[in-house]
């Protein structure tokens, strides 16, 4: 009888062991027999081999393995979602082309390969106990103007840090338009250890000048000199001086043309980041005074992030949000949120905005307004993290049944500009703290509202009022405009 039972243990444990699938060489579909050795597709629990001269797509749905290594030229495309379980993954030396969403929920990752997301999509490895081992291969991150790749990675990051920079993010950048008017963006390295004279180098950073006087489409805001703050483009000088690119940052920037991207080359941030606030003007208060109150911050991973908690509540990665508390603390009463720059105005996001607009894209730069008596460190968490977005800020979502919006758009000079009302349970008439939030001082708000209650004479970007008297209000409601202007 022992003989007997330590038999049936014996091939119960053989029939556990997840069996091993390799790809023929040449082309072929994940779902067709025939891109198999043996004929047989590959179930959940297989662990995958693609070889040297396989190029394998994956071409159905809800698809899930154990396992995958790929090595020599071998290949494979993910073209719908795809989901690895379990055991180490790798690509020795192969390629793997994220055409939808990857993710990789648990153990480690190798990767000697070549790696790259395709702009929109999302490569997610959903436990921070992960490993991910990138010696001697490349993860390229790529993006345009409206799409924006993602990598979520909290775990533990190792490259040969003897060999380069292993992670590279194709930033999209406007550029200059054919009128002359150059778009500037508000952005930050979404890696570090990026340094400026590699992003000078790239020659779809736009340029001006020549010779002495040449200065690169590219540089800093200065909060604590100038009625409104200095902004400056840097030189040769000016960026090797630079150098390092801080984590957390902000820098305006502009490329050529109509658009294109710039490589920003590094190591993945997977830990929290702390960035030093600061007041630049003597009251806090005077725009007259020398130096303002804004500071200029950015996104500074390779993930989207949540800036409240209507975002955070749909995060999949953590329930920590940007404009949370200790954040809140620093900003000045009239300024409770974060101005996010769309190319011809800044766009403000508080604790009303809804999800789908509450995200802000990798290295996608902001400006804050820090209160005079409380600077102290703005912090980004891993736990910002989400894997919610794939655009920039501000794409439009479905509409709760306990809020309504009211948008009001002002177009001037072929730009346009707007202030947004809420009306949601908590809001009152009066100043309703990260709810509530007056215009930038230092920039040009054509049309703003006013407060109901106890108006301070501060213009507002954002007005909350109470969801229940929505039919009762009269709310008064600002234009700036020169004489004759259109």
């Amino acid at each position: 009888m022992k003989k007997i039972l330590l038999l049936i243990c014996l091939l119960y444990s053989l029939s556990t062991i997840a069996q091993s699938i390799t790809a023929n060489t040449g082309i072929g579909n994940w779902d067709a027999p025939g891109t198999w050795v043996g004929g047989n597709v590959p179930g959940p629990s297989n662990n995958i081999i693609i070889p040297s001269s396989a190029k394998v797509k994956v071409n159905a749905t809800g698809l899930s393995i154990s396992h995958i290594t790929i090595t020599g030229t071998g290949q494979l495309e993910i073209n719908n979602p795809f989901t690895i379980n379990g055991g180490a993954a790798s690509s020795n030396g192969g390629t793997i082309a994220i055409k939808d969403d990857l993710t990789v929920t648990q153990e480690d990752f190798t990767n000697t390969g070549s790696i790259a997301v395709t702009k929109g999509k999302k490569f997610v490895f959903s436990s921070n106990a992960t490993t991910l081992t990138n010696s001697n291969g490349s993860i390229t991150l790529n993006s345009d103007s409206d799409e924006f790749s993602s990598l979520v990675f909290a775990g533990t990051y190792v490259d040969n840090s003897g060999s380069g920079d292993r992670i590279t993010y194709s930033r999209f950048i406007s550029g200059i338009s054919t009128t002359g008017v150059n778009n500037w963006n508000i952005v930050g390295s979404p890696v570090s250890g990026e340094i400026a004279d590699h992003i000078t180098a790239q020659s779809n950073l736009a340029t001006n000048g020549s010779g002495a006087s040449l200065v690169y489409g590219f540089g800093t805001y200065d909060n604590t000199t100038g009625a409104n703050g200095t902004w400056s483009t840097f030189n040769s000088d000016g960026s090797f001086t630079e150098d390092l690119l801080e984590s957390g940052k902000g820098y305006q920037m502009v490329s050529v043309g109509t658009g294109a991207t710039i490589a920003f080359s590094g190591k993945l941030v997977t830990s929290d980041v702390t960035f030093a606030t600061s007041v630049g003007d003597n009251a806090g208060e005077a725009a007259s005074a020398t130096g303002t109150r804004w500071n200029l911050l950015a996104n500074p991973y390779t993930s989207f992030i949540s800036i409240n908690s209507n975002a955070s509540s749909a995060s999949s990665n953590g329930s920590d949000y940007l404009i949370k508390t200790a954040n809140s603390n620093l900003m000045h009463d009239n300024n409770t949120g974060i101005f996010v720059f769309n190319g011809s105005s800044y766009k403000t996001v508080n604790s009303s905005t809804s999800a789908a607009n509450a995200v802000l894209a990798p290295g996608e730069g902001f400006m804050f307004g820090a209160k005079h008596s409380n600077t102290g460190d703005f912090t980004f968490t891993i736990e910002m993290r989400t894997d919610d977005g794939t655009a920039d800020t501000f794409a439009g979502d479905a509409m709760d049944p306990d809020r309504s919006e009211l948008f009001i758009a002002l177009s001037k000079n072929e730009s346009n500009y707007s202030t947004e009302l809420y009306f949601l349970e908590n809001g009152t008439d009066g100043l309703d703290y990260s709810y509530d939030s007056g215009t930038m001082g230092i920039f040009n708000n054509p049309i703003y509202s006013r407060l109901l209650s106890d108006d301070n004479g501060v213009d507002m970007s954002i007005q909350t009022l109470n969801f229940d008297e929505i039919n009762d209000k009269v709310i008064p409601l600002g234009i700036h405009a020169e004489a004759g202007e259109e």
